[in-house]
C-alpha cells in the first residue's frame, strides 16, 4: 500500500507542477494574459480527481477494507507528498524559469486597487499557500471519500 500511496502523490505532484509549466507556455503568466489565468487556472481544481482515481484503485486492490481512518489517511498521505512536490516545482519555477512571475502578480494586484500585495506575493508565502491549499483540497477530497465510500469492495487481495 505504501508504494501506491508514494506513486500517487508523485504523479499527482508532477501534474500540479507541469499544469504551472503549461500556463507558463500558453503565456497565461505574462502581463497581457493575466485576466485569461485568473479564468483557466481554476481548472487546475481537476487534479483532485486523480486523488479520487488512486483512492479507487487503493480499493479495488483491497487496501482500504479497513476502517474510517485508515482510508481517510492514505488519501491524506496522498496529499502531503503531491503538496511537497507541488511546493519544490514552484520554488524551480519562481527562482530558475520565470523569477519575474510575482512581479507581473503585484502589478496586476496594484492595477486593481489591492493594497500591500508584496506581502502576498513573494516567494515564501506563496510556497506556503501552496503547499496549504493543495493538502488542504486533497485532505478534504480525501475525507469526503473515506465518508462516502464506507463499504469496501469486496477482494481476496490483502496486500498489507
Amino acid at each position: 500500500m505504501k508504494q501506491i500511496i508514494l506513486k500517487s502523490g508523485l504523479v499527482l505532484g508532477l501534474l500540479n507542477v507541469l499544469w504551472l509549466y503549461a500556463e507558463f507556455i500558453a503565456g497565461l503568466h505574462s502581463i497581457k494574459n493575466i485576466d485569461l489565468f485568473f479564468k483557466i487556472t481554476p481548472l487546475a481544481l481537476l487534479i483532485p480527481v486523480g486523488i479520487v482515481i488512486s483512492y479507487i484503485h487503493l480499493r479495488k486492490q483491497g487496501h482500504l477494507r479497513r476502517k474510517y481512518p485508515t482510508r481517510a489517511f492514505a488519501g491524506t498521505y496522498i496529499s502531503l507528498i503531491m503538496a511537497m512536490i507541488s511546493v519544490v516545482g514552484q520554488f524551480t519555477y519562481h527562482v530558475f524559469i520565470n523569477p519575474g512571475y510575482l512581479s507581473v502578480m503585484i502589478e496586476h494586484a496594484k492595477s486593481k486597487g489591492a493594497q500591500n500585495p508584496e506581502a502576498f506575493f513573494n516567494i515564501p508565502s506563496y510556497l506556503g499557500q501552496v503547499f496549504l491549499s493543495n493538502l488542504f483540497i486533497g485532505v478534504v477530497v480525501s475525507m469526503t471519500l473515506a465518508i462516502f465510500f464506507k463499504n469496501p469492495i469486496s477482494s481476496n487481495n490483502n496486500k498489507d
